[in-house]
């Protein structure tokens, strides 16, 4: 099973709320080999956001369970949609 990290302003307006960062986190922790990021794009409902502060979040999340950002961003997809060359 793979887990798409993304859309937390689906969630809660916070970018940094505590339970959206435990859910996050505990999913990285979890299964680091299994989680893949993406920008939840085109955001629907949400004209105008910004998602910058929201990205910013999930990515130190990441790295604060000791996973390479790169794994998530990257490789992780390659592997998933076998774009690897």
């Amino acid at each position: 099973m793979w887990v798409k990290i993304s859309a937390s302003y689906r969630l809660n307006k916070d970018p940094r709320h505590k339970v959206v960062e435990s859910m996050c986190r505990e999913i990285v922790r979890a299964r680091p080999d299994r989680c893949v990021f993406a920008t939840d794009w085109p955001h629907t409902r949400f004209d105008g956001l910004d998602v910058a502060p929201y990205l910013e979040a999930i990515l130190d999340w990441v790295e604060l369970e000791g996973v390479p950002v790169r794994k998530v961003l990257v490789e992780n997809a390659e592997l998933l949609f076998d774009g690897q060359k």
